[in-house]
Formats: structure tokens, sequence, C-alpha cells
């Protein structure tokens, strides 16, 4: 059974993926059923997993290319040097930021620090702009 809870973990991430679909695929058309396909064909239930656990992956990689991208570029919107990782570090490790490293952060962190980046530019925004009008009176 512990090899269907993997499985059944596996498909969670994969949200267009159809269990019946897989399996059906996977055994040659021989089944739908987990169940089967396992005591049928157990070296080809383990290499669908193989194959789903390579695919769960590169969609873990995909989401965090997307986060990191979209994070940096809310840094360069800020003024951060986004070709210096010093700096972007250095900007990252800020308590009132996050605290870590870029790489360090997990995908619920960088989903969560999305937002906390937009808020800092529209604030960052008004500032500047304020400052601007400020100067334009004096």
């Amino acid at each position: 059974m512990a090899n269907h809870a993997q499985f059944f973990k596996l498909i969670q991430q994969l949200p267009e993926a159809k269990k019946e679909e897989i399996v059906w695929s996977y055994s040659n058309g021989a089944t739908e059923s987990l169940s089967e396909f396992l005591r049928d064909d157990p070296n080809g239930y383990t290499l669908m997993i193989k194959e789903l656990n390579k695919r769960v992956q590169m969609e873990i990689d995909r989401e965090t290319k997307r986060l990191r991208s979209a994070i940096l570029t809310r840094l360069q919107k800020y003024g951060i040097d986004t070709s210096d990782w010093h700096e972007v570090n250095r900007f990252m490790e800020l308590p009132q930021i996050c605290g870590k490293r870029l790489y360090s952060l997990s995908h619920e962190e960088m989903r969560d620090l999305v937002p906390k980046l937009e808020i800092i530019l529209k604030k960052h925004k008004e500032k500047t702009e304020k400052a601007l009008q400020v100067s334009q009176l004096n």
C-alpha cells in the first residue's frame, strides 16, 4: 500500500494527471487498476513511479525558476543590481525582507515574498513620487 500512497502523492502534484489514464498508459492498455498493475507488472509499476517522480521534479524546477524570476524582477524594479548576487543576498537577508538568501527560500517562502515585494515597491514608488512633488514645490 505504501507504493500506492507514493503514486497518489505524485499525481496530486501533477494537477493535469488522471489516475486511470496514467495506469492505462504505463500498463500498455492492460488495466486502469493500480493494484492489478502492481500485481501483474511490478517492474512496469516501478518504472511508472520513477517517471512520475521525474515529471514532478521538472514541475518543481519550473516553478522554482518562475518564482525566482518574479522575485528578481521586483528587486530590479526596486533598484537592486540583480547581476550582483552579493547585493541581492544582502538585500534578501534584511530581517524586514525575509532574513534569508534567495537560494535558501522554500517554495512557500518565495510565494509569500512576491506580494510582499509588490507592497514594498508600491510604498517605494509613493515615497519617491512624494519626494519629487516636494522638490518641485521648492
